[in-house]
């Protein structure tokens, strides 16, 4: 921060607006100007109206408005964002332009034809330095579909199938009637593009029936000529061999039924001459005719014995004559028996034989069937053919129907519907003539302020001179105090604060003390020889006022002795990096109970800032002698909070408010056990510290036991201290260098104020 920066502190929000009050002719010029130019932008800008209207994109085709009845479902298309970007895309089309023009003559309109209207002087010199084209080029009717496009907005609304379609013209009418011609032509369009579509299918299904019905006579007589050759010649329901062999079947069938009852009552005859020596109760023989009458007659001869056995003995002559008639009558009966068993044997043979005759028949059927049914297979597969040849010619002729149905351009589904026609509107769009002029007045009112704003900023007069003051820090061994005018030249309005920083800062250059040649050698060195190396002297504050106003001078870019010599130090710093990979530095006071440490590595830590490096500052001192204390900060979370998971590591560092540098506190520890509990956590803190910044400096206060583990790994350890505590440093250095630490350099604290200082600090 520099020093002309710093002196503006004085100036108050209150002394701004006094001196805007001042400049109201500034502030209300701009604001007129604004509201002139604004009514100046209605006048030249002719009113414009805006219609809009809209069409939606989906799938009209219904299973009922075909003739060969409902589609299956895979013919149907889904409307996709692709689609309704393509639809937009087919509606911004130079040839639905075209058609709008012929349709509304807009050619003929010196809206959009400006060949017919008269050119002014700032058109003419618009087209003369090529920011309009000249109408001149084009035709009548291109030049019009041009300014149609450039008139009308096409647009997909957001999360549907809907387009919208704004025009905007200088009459109301001709807005709504532009936007409500294109919708309806491209609604044409889409029905046209089937008609045109089903055209050209009625042209290749009338080639494709005419090839169809060639191949299904020909599929048709080839079937028909070989089943002539193979002999498959048909029945009423299937080939003459199946039938003859499903005839013989049936006969086979018949035979064996007669032959197997005839038998089965030959059997049964037989049977029951055996058991009862006679066939009365057969039903086959008492059938028979002779049998019935023979029986008739047995009767009657049984009748008359038994008559005549009440008159006659058994030998009498009548008794012996009448059991002979009964007897011969019953030999009769045994012989027609016979007879009829005969008979029916010989039935049986003859169904027997008529079933064999008819089994090799079959068998011969059946040899003749297998070579028919080779043969019917080449059948089917013409069969087949034919059949797939008629399939696809009745297929061809309901398309054919349909394509011929649909000729009309008018009964073709489309997919896209008008849901809003453009209405005109009754008020302009644009401009609009109250927030026109509110916002030109409010721009030039704006545009007033800002430049009263400016004028009363670069008008208050300075702090303190312009004095020129060494930026680029003053050279080794050498400190420039600053000019006699830095001290006298304080604006009468300049603060307490500032004028003791301007004493302080002339204090300090007043009171300079370079380096030796042998500090200097010693910085110069890669590795000094021995440890600990006498780095340079720094100057010592008493107080945190002290120190505080001491970073304050530095902070100003100021020349002072902590500025020259934190700078040096910052160098020594950025060596030990780049040739030793050193970035871990440690600040350590020892016999002292002032903010010293804190102080210069706070200082340091800046010098290192500002040359464009990352830094982290890490406060492990009490908070007497911490950073915060310096910088007048709150308390609030650090090392201590993050160690115990109360806080995250975003939330523990703490910006510098005069610089870039990260910084974090100690936090809340309650006791020494504490303390060492905390610090013995801070290696993987610093090994993560060391991958994210350039440098890790710590900042320890006074040096005491429980900081042994951060002094482990340091890389660089800094003790500083007075010339009366030079034998506890050399104590320090080999107990420090024991425990780990890289390097040990020793900073003398010989520089003190006077005691006039607090007095000054504190003014």
């Amino acid at each position: 921060m520099s020093l002309s920066n710093e002196t503006n502190e004085g100036l108050s929000i209150l002394d701004i607006l006094r001196g805007l009050m001042r400049r109201k002719m500034l502030i209300m010029v701009p604001a007129i100007l604004g509201f002139v130019l604004g009514c100046a932008f209605l006048l030249v800008n002719k009113p414009r109206y805006l219609a809009e209207a809209q069409v939606v994109i989906e799938n009209q085709a219904t299973p009922f408005d075909k003739t060969v009845g409902p589609q299956d479902g895979s013919s149907a298309w889904q409307v996709s964002d692709h689609m309704v970007s393509s639809q937009v895309a087919a509606m911004r089309s130079d040839d639905i332009a075209s058609r709008v023009v012929d349709q509304l003559s807009l050619d003929k309109n010196p809206l959009y034809n400006a060949n017919l209207a008269s050119r002014g002087i700032v058109n003419r010199f618009a087209i003369l330095l090529g920011f309009k084209d000249d109408p001149s080029l084009y035709t009548p009717k291109a030049l019009a579909a041009k300014t149609l496009a450039s008139n009308v907005t096409i647009y997909p609304m957001p999360d549907s199938n809907v387009i919208g379609v704004k025009s905007t013209a200088a009459e109301p009418n001709i807005a709504a009637a532009a936007a409500n011609a294109i919708v309806e032509t491209y609604v044409l369009t889409t029905r046209e593009a089937g008609a045109n579509d089903t055209d050209r299918a009625r042209e290749w299904l009338s080639k494709q029936i005419d090839d169809l019905r060639a191949k299904v006579t020909e599929s048709d007589q080839a079937v028909e000529r070989y089943r002539a050759d193979a002999g498959l010649i048909r029945g009423t329901s299937a080939t003459l061999s199946t039938q003859q062999i499903s005839e013989l079947n049936s006969q086979i069938g018949a035979a064996e039924n007669a032959r197997i009852e005839a038998q089965s009552k030959v059997d049964a005859i037989q049977s029951m001459m055996k058991a009862k020596g006679d066939v009365n109760s057969s039903s086959d023989v008492l059938a028979s005719p002779s049998l019935q009458r023979l029986k008739d007659e047995q009767i009657i001869a049984a009748r008359d014995i038994t008559q005549a056995s009440a008159i006659y003995l058994p030998d009498h002559p009548k008794m012996i004559a009448a059991q002979r008639h009964l007897d011969a009558i019953n030999n009769q009966i045994k012989v027609e028996a016979q007879r009829v068993i005969e008979s029916l044997q010989s039935q049986a043979q003859v169904a027997n034989e008529h079933a064999k005759a008819l089994h090799s028949q079959l068998d011969k059927l059946k040899s003749d069937q297998t070579q028919n049914n080779f043969s019917d297979v080449r059948l089917q597969a013409l069969q087949r053919d034919a059949a797939a040849n008629r399939t696809l010619l009745q297929s061809m002729l309901n398309r054919f129907a349909d394509a011929n149905a649909r000729q009309d351009a008018n009964l073709q589904p489309g997919f896209a519907r008008i849901i809003q026609k453009a209405v005109a509107p009754a008020a302009p769009y644009f401009p609009k003539s109250g927030p026109t002029l509110v916002l030109s007045s409010l721009a030039g009112l704006l545009l007033g302020l800002g430049l009263a704003f400016v004028f009363e900023i670069l008008s208050q007069p300075a702090m303190a001179s312009a004095a020129p003051v060494q930026r680029d820090g003053p050279k080794a061994g050498a400190i420039h105090p600053p000019v006699a005018s830095t001290v006298s030249g304080i604006a009468p309005g300049a603060s307490a604060a500032t004028k003791s920083r301007i004493d302080m800062n002339a204090f300090l250059a007043s009171s300079p003390r370079p380096w030796s040649s042998a500090e200097t050698s010693v910085l110069s060195s890669k590795v000094p020889p021995t440890p600990p190396d006498t780095f340079g002297t720094m100057p010592a504050a008493a107080t945190v006022a002290q120190a505080s106003a001491m970073l304050d001078v530095a902070a100003f870019g100021s020349p002072s002795t902590l500025t020259h010599q934190s700078a040096k130090l910052a160098e020594c710093f950025e060596r030990f990096a780049q040739e030793h990979a050193m970035k871990t530095f440690v600040f350590a006071t020892i016999g002292s109970h002032a903010p010293n440490a804190a102080m210069i590595a706070l200082a340091t830590a800046r010098a290192i800032v500002a040359k464009g490096k990352r830094v982290m500052l890490v406060d492990l001192s009490s908070r007497a002698m911490s950073v915060e204390s310096l910088l007048n900060l709150d308390t609030g979370p650090g090392i201590a909070e993050l160690v115990a998971g109360k806080t995250d590591f975003t939330k523990s560092v703490t910006r510098d408010p005069q610089s870039k540098l990260h910084f974090v506190r100690l936090g809340d520890v309650s006791d020494v056990a504490h303390e060492e509990s905390i610090i013995g956590r801070l290696p993987a803190i610093i090994t993560a510290l060391r991958k994210v910044y350039d440098f890790v400096i710590f900042n320890m206060g006074e040096a005491r036991p429980s900081v042994v583990q951060v002094l482990a790994n340091a890389d660089v350890t800094l003790l500083m201290a007075r010339e009366a505590y030079l034998a506890e440093v050399e104590s320090a250095a080999k107990v420090i260098a024991e425990v780990g630490t890289t390097k040990t350099l020793l900073v003398r604290l010989d520089i003190e104020p006077p005691a006039s200082f607090d007095t000054r600090a504190s003014a």
